[in-house]
């Protein structure tokens, strides 16, 4: 981001006053509505939905892999480049991430730039085009995040795989080498037409009126109405050494364990911290 853009921003932001209340509120075409305003000089925008690897089927391992370096790519009503660089004339910076409940797209720009960027990052997390032409594009960015995997990634691959192996958490977030390709625009379309709606998703926005975000989730129309996706597996459950099994009541006890370790030992934005504490994905 380019320092005079952050430097003008924070002068505004002198101005204002301190700190507000955070909002959490749900609109009634179901978008979740989540904003701190800490009257900061960048704003941190994230649009996510209930759309990580879980959420695939057996045969859909890696897709949400595809989708996510998708990011940047065509949307439906404009072509990627002019979206790319429109955020990047007002100062911002774009980055997608994934997780195993969800898949989300994440912009920073300057504080008075903030309305302007919703309407880019509306378009770019919930409305991908998906081009057949554009997936052979994508493919060696797959293959690179794959051939770059940190040891603790690939130990947290290796924990889920072990933890939650009669459940679809098990699932990678990466796409194995077999899988990379195998998914047309067809079907990477058909899964986001399905979970890339208003009552599948979150709206974050941190160091920006609260009020911009509910006015954009429930006039902008650029979100698909639809309600929330369910994930698709039976209720999970571990036999452990002794034969003794963990139902699905003490289900939530344990994933909230298991991340707390997790976010522990990986370093993540304060952005994407503040996300995961207010919704309710984890």
């Amino acid at each position: 981001m380019r320092a005079s853009a952050v430097s003008k921003s924070a002068a505004a932001a002198l101005k204002t006053n301190g700190p507000v209340a955070p909002i959490k509120e749900k609109l009634k075409n179901g978008l979740t509505v989540v904003a701190q305003d800490n009257n900061g000089a960048v704003s941190q925008l994230i649009l996510a939905f209930r759309a990580g690897s879980r959420y695939q089927s057996v045969t859909q391992q890696g897709l949400v892999h595809h989708i996510r370096n998708f990011v940047g790519r065509d949307a439906q009503s404009y072509p990627g480049l002019q979206l790319v660089w429109q955020t990047g004339v007002v100062g911002g910076q774009m980055t997608s991430f994934a997780s195993r409940d969800i898949f989300g797209v994440q912009i920073s720009v300057p504080r008075e730039e903030s309305a302007y960027a919703l309407s880019i990052l509306g378009h770019v997390a919930s409305k991908p085009a998906f081009k057949p032409w554009e997936i052979e594009d994508v493919l060696p960015t797959i293959r690179a995040d794959i051939a770059h995997k940190s040891i603790y990634t690939q130990l947290f691959e290796d924990l889920h795989r072990a933890a939650f192996r009669n459940d679809s958490l098990a699932y990678s977030i990466y796409s194995s080498k077999k899988q990379i390709g195998a998914f047309g625009s067809e079907e990477l379309s058909k899964f986001a037409a399905k979970h890339f709606v208003t009552g599948n998703g979150c709206l974050v926005g941190i160091n920006v009126d609260g009020e911009i975000l509910k006015s954009y989730g429930e006039e902008s129309g650029t979100i698909s109405e639809g309600q929330s996706v369910h994930n698709h597996m039976e209720p999970f459950r571990v036999v452990l050494k002794n034969g003794f099994k963990i139902n699905s009541c003490k289900r939530a006890l344990l994933r909230k364990h298991f991340i707390n370790v997790t976010l522990r030992l990986r370093r993540i934005s304060v952005s994407k911290q503040f996300f995961f504490e207010h919704f309710g994905f984890v």
